[in-house]
């Protein structure tokens, strides 16, 4: 896979109305990737979006909103920014009505995972079960776990003392797979001393 990292601009930082001009960044970022595919051997047909907190709102938003004031017309709008898969962590959903991807939801979408911890402060495990819920109800493959004990952000850390980090990018190589995004045995590879998630110690919703 090639990994990109998108740079969006930022209320203080850049002085712009956020999210909708993260949105407007984010939407352009996978345009730039399809139009310029061949010359970063990227696969246009197999886009995948990643993000957490505000970055799990930017990567739904992608998928699910599609109104004209969210558009960037730095590329050709007729160059879709539909992601191919969305996987998300602990994904912030509270801003303007309009831009939050939970009120977008229609069908052809493509699939989601989501990410989130029983104990975050700051994103409920009922909201993102309601989120779960309309997705499949829209016909959407959606996968939704909830790690007991994690906090906002507790996937992060790719190191022995998080076992969830790996337990969550196993589950991501898994889905990827189903969903033809990758192909093959899983190079996933757990270091040694890394605790393993039991099924006790999460809930799941397919």
């Amino acid at each position: 896979m090639i990994a990109v990292s998108v740079d969006y601009r930022l209320k203080d930082r850049d002085g712009v109305e956020v999210p909708l001009e993260c949105v407007k960044d984010a939407k352009s970022a996978i345009r730039y990737l399809r139009v310029n595919a061949r010359e970063l051997k990227v696969d246009p047909e197999k886009v995948v979006v990643a993000g957490g907190s505000a970055g799990g709102q930017l990567a739904s938003a992608m998928a699910t909103i599609t109104g004209p004031e969210t558009n960037d017309d730095a590329y050709d709008l007729s160059i879709s920014c539909k992601p191919d898969a969305v996987i998300l962590y602990n994904p912030y959903f509270k801003c303007a009505p309009e831009l939050s991807p939970p009120n977008h939801i229609v069908k052809g979408l493509p699939p989601f995972i989501t990410f989130l911890g029983d104990e975050d402060r700051a994103i409920t495990v009922e909201s993102l079960e309601s989120f779960h819920k309309a997705l499949k109800e829209a016909g959407t493959a959606s996968e939704l776990y909830i790690g007991k004990g994690g906090k906002h952000g507790f996937c992060n850390g790719r190191h022995k003392d998080n076992p969830f980090f790996y337990w969550s990018l196993e589950l991501e190589d898994r889905f990827l797979v189903e969903h033809g995004i990758l192909s093959g045995a899983s190079m996933v590879r757990i270091p040694e001393g890394v605790a393993t998630i039991s099924k006790q110690e999460y809930d799941s919703y397919q």
